[in-house]
């Protein structure tokens, strides 16, 4: 378990010279620990896209076979799309905008069987029969910030089942939350062990180190979280809170924390004019042994082996050619 506390605190005691100049902000360190976790998750999702791997609900296409990217996705990177048609699913495939001509006409009819991506629309070919139908999408989940925490659960208490009491969590310590603000009165919960968010909710009252639980929410989801009014599934003592923005507990640990660190602390041993030439090399070595650590981990190839190409270079590194 690392938590933002801990990031923070090890990202200033490596530009402890840089502290005492009084410009390194709590804010500084916090955008350049999420700059850090951006690089860092898309080494990472190169080589294990597992732990984020998502499946969409079903969606169905619109009259001219197209539909719109969904909310929460990493970079907009799709891996999969999943067609219905009879009752049968099957994946189609992902083609250039350079080999759609031939699929393209207005007279196309047939079984569609290929899918291009322009900007955020993803276009089904032949668009005539694809309209009306349902796709499923595969995906990387858009990893939270990191954000400051709010507290530790200490004990929690559920809401009655008829509603006619609400949750309270009580926290190590309240006096960071807030019952106002369009953001700071919801709050996530997250898991101390793994940094997944277990839920949302707004806050109505404080007293003390205790937090009530609002039982209607002001607003039914915020930034495409939807807003509990109970304690969360899974729940437990320890688990953190914060803002709704984000996470206080790094997603994957070790290596990916370390090299998130040295990431920040790069950036601004930079932005203050130092020389960061060691910790560039620092934050290299850290980013390949990223790559392998997961690189064993069971992974989804960009190129399948029936492509062309890697026949060829798999033929030729085996002595056939």
């Amino acid at each position: 378990m690392i938590t933002t506390a801990e990031l923070v605190r090890q990202v200033r005691s490596q530009i402890q010279e840089t502290n005492e100049k009084g410009s390194v902000t709590p804010e500084t360190v916090l955008d350049a620990l999420n700059r850090g976790l951006d690089f860092g998750w898309d080494v990472l999702a190169r080589n294990y896209a597992a732990p984020v791997l998502a499946r969409s609900e079903e969606y169905t296409l619109d009259s001219e076979g197209r539909l719109e990217l969904p909310d929460g996705m990493f970079e907009d990177r799709l891996l999969k799309l999943d067609l219905e048609l009879g009752g049968t699913t099957y994946e189609i495939e992902a083609i250039s905008h350079r080999d759609v001509t031939s699929l393209s006409g207005s007279g196309m009819g047939g079984t569609p069987v290929a899918y291009t991506l322009m900007g955020r629309t993803i276009q089904v070919w032949p668009a005539k029969s694809a309209k009306g139908s349902k796709v499923r999408m595969w995906y990387l989940k858009e990893i939270p910030p990191i954000v400051e925490q709010l507290g530790r659960i200490t004990s929690f208490t559920a809401a009655d089942a008829d509603n006619s009491a609400n949750a309270t969590i009580v926290l190590d310590n309240a006096s960071k939350l807030s019952v106002s603000g369009d953001f700071a009165k919801y709050i996530n919960f997250i898991n101390f062990e793994t940094g997944e968010i277990r839920g949302s909710a707004q806050v109505q009252s404080i007293d003390g180190n205790e937090v009530t639980l609002k039982l209607i929410p002001t607003r039914n989801t915020v930034l495409g979280q939807p807003v509990g009014n109970d304690i969360p599934l899974g729940l437990e003592i320890d688990d953190f809170v914060c803002n709704i923005t984000g996470s206080c507990v790094m997603y994957f640990s070790k290596p990916l924390s370390n090299m998130v660190i040295q990431f920040a602390v790069s950036e601004i041993r930079r932005s203050l004019g130092y020389d960061v030439g060691v910790e560039e090399r620092k934050l290299k070595e850290l980013a390949n042994q990223v790559n392998y650590t997961f690189s064993s981990r069971p992974n989804y190839k960009r190129v399948k082996r029936k492509n062309r190409v890697w026949r060829s270079k798999y033929y030729f590194n085996n002595g056939v050619y």
